[in-house]
């Protein structure tokens, strides 16, 4: 490297090059990505993500260059590595592509970083073409077909992700006694019946609603890693549906597919971090900058990589636990939030014979919202398993669980004013609980976890109204899988039966770090609540 160079390097054709080159990659990668997710693109949050991405290619074209002669070629081909990593969805072209890339750049590399920004630049020009305004806004469900009149009333059926149910929240009644009472006074304002020590005999999702919604006959997973997206196989309850000839909807996150084999009338899918849903909220532009370009890194194997082997540093210099990129790009409060008043506009015309299933990921973190449904600034965000202060997860659950509780009060509203809602069959449920916790109860890890680990884990909520159905409440410990399929077996008429649908074992599973479930094993008693 000459004097020249280090006084002129603005003006070195290779130094260009390389800039370029990475600007041109990086900000073609964050449009690709804003208009994969119908992002509105003229934001102030999306010109300070874009200013830092060209920023961060500046910076890596400079030290690419000063990699010159000999160790640019594996600049190159972590060049070509990271275009992959960030706009491909399969993980082994990342290193298909910093293995061909380092041959050719090894004897040709200014021809390979040329190719490179000569294709990022068509790239960036499609993706400036096609970037997105206003997304407008659209009704849940388009009704492909008529109700049969002759059906029975209309169905609400609610999945809230991570709702802890009455028994969990008198196991830690200093954390959450307030919310329980909150919890019981809504449900009797609205003549529920409340099952206040129900729960799920699984911890993930993947496992705990393809069982519940199969009645407890659902295979559990055996995939070899931890699924981003999940199709379960015929699941009863939809088949009960289809004979009790409702026309069912569908409204579920990109998590777990609950329409590809269930034969429904009509299905929309929400992502379940959708970045378009932060243009309706108050958050500082920087917080949403920061959400969009963190949410394309934890997308991406590199980044990710990166982030994990430096997090114990971040963390340290921080003075408090940093929590993991995958943590900090989530949304998915925000994002149901959302799907929910679109459901809600929906329901304004529920007729008889018409189903809605939806699948919320509420009020599961990040625990952003408090009681009065604001956000909160980014930095004020929890999660249910980080390290640290639990006090503070504890209480963040709760107002993020009370701001539920409006929005469910909300919902209700306007399906009583729905041509037939006021007979309307509602049926809510969590699929697993809170899951804050000290040691999760999973197999390998240290330590044993405590009675009020597992309360928090599988105690979830279980309330059903309609035609039929006693309002009140029942303490009877029973899975939610059960006392789903014994309401079912009543034709959603009459009050669920927990003689009948009580397991006497009060048993749990515990997964692998796979979320393969391998043991079954009792639930300890937590302290059920006095009804």
């Amino acid at each position: 490297m000459g004097p020249a160079f280090q006084r002129y390097w603005w003006r070195d054709g290779d130094s260009l090059l390389r800039v370029y080159a990475w600007a041109a990659m990086l900000l073609a990668s964050l449009l690709n990505f804003l208009n994969h997710n119908q992002y509105p693109a003229w934001r102030a949050e999306v010109t300070l993500a874009a200013l830092a991405m060209v920023a961060l290619g500046l910076a890596l074209g400079v030290v690419h260059r000063l990699a010159m002669p000999r160790l640019s070629f594996l600049f190159t081909a972590l060049l070509a590595a990271l275009a992959v990593d960030l706009n491909g969805d399969r993980l082994w072209l990342v290193p298909a592509a910093f293995g061909a890339t380092l041959v050719v750049a090894f004897f040709a590399d200014r021809a390979a970083v040329k190719l490179i920004a000569a294709a990022f630049t068509g790239v960036l020009v499609f993706q400036l073409a096609g970037l997105h305004g206003d997304r407008p806004d659209r009704p849940a469900f388009a009704r492909k077909a008529a109700p049969d009149p002759a059906a029975g009333p209309p169905i609400v059926h609610l999945i809230l992700d991570g709702y802890m149910g009455l028994g969990g929240m008198a196991a830690d009644p200093a954390a959450f006694g307030a919310l329980r009472d909150a919890n019981t006074a809504f449900f009797r304002r609205h003549g529920f019946r409340l099952y206040g020590n129900a729960y799920s005999e699984h911890r993930n999702t993947t496992n705990s609603l393809p069982h519940i919604l199969s009645f407890g006959q659902a295979a559990p997973a055996t995939t070899p890693q931890r699924l981003q997206h999940s199709v379960p196989g015929p699941l009863a309850y939809f088949g009960l549906l289809r004979r009790a000839s409702y026309k069912t909807y569908v409204l579920q996150t990109d998590y777990i597919d609950l329409c590809a084999r269930q034969g429904v009338a009509g299905c929309s899918t929400y992502p379940r971090s959708d970045l378009a849903t932060m243009d309706a909220v108050a958050m500082p532009t920087s917080a949403k900058a920061e959400t969009i370009l963190s949410s394309l890194a934890s997308l991406a194997v590199l980044p990710t990589l990166l982030d994990s082997a430096t997090l114990d540093v971040r963390s340290s210099l921080a003075g408090e636990a940093v929590p993991p990129l995958e943590q900090r790009a989530k949304l998915f409060p925000i994002a149901s939030m959302a799907a929910m008043d679109r459901l809600t506009a929906s329901l304004a015309g529920a007729r008889r014979g018409e189903a809605y299933v939806a699948h919320l990921l509420l009020p599961h973190d990040p625990y952003l919202y408090d009681a009065a449904c604001k956000v909160k600034p980014r930095s004020a965000w929890t999660f249910e398993e980080a390290e640290g202060d639990r006090v503070r997860r504890d209480a963040d659950y709760a107002a993020q669980s009370r701001c539920l509780l409006t929005r469910l009060d909300a919902m209700l509203a306007v399906l009583a004013k729905s041509p037939d809602g006021r007979d309307a069959i509602v049926i809510l449920h969590g699929d697993h609980g809170s899951r804050i916790v000290d040691i999760v109860p999973e197999l390998g890890q240290p330590g044993e976890p405590s009675p009020r680990d597992y309360a928090m884990t599988y105690s979830t909520l279980f309330a059903v109204r309609g035609p039929g159905v006693a309002p009140g409440e029942d303490g009877s410990a029973a899975p939610v899988a059960s006392l789903l399929g014994a309401f079912a077996a009543f034709g959603f008429a009459a009050t669920p039966d927990p003689a009948g649908a009580a397991d006497a074992e009060r048993h749990v599973l515990l997964t692998d770090d796979r979320w393969t479930p391998r043991r079954k094993v009792p639930l300890p008693a937590f302290e059920r609540p006095a009804l």
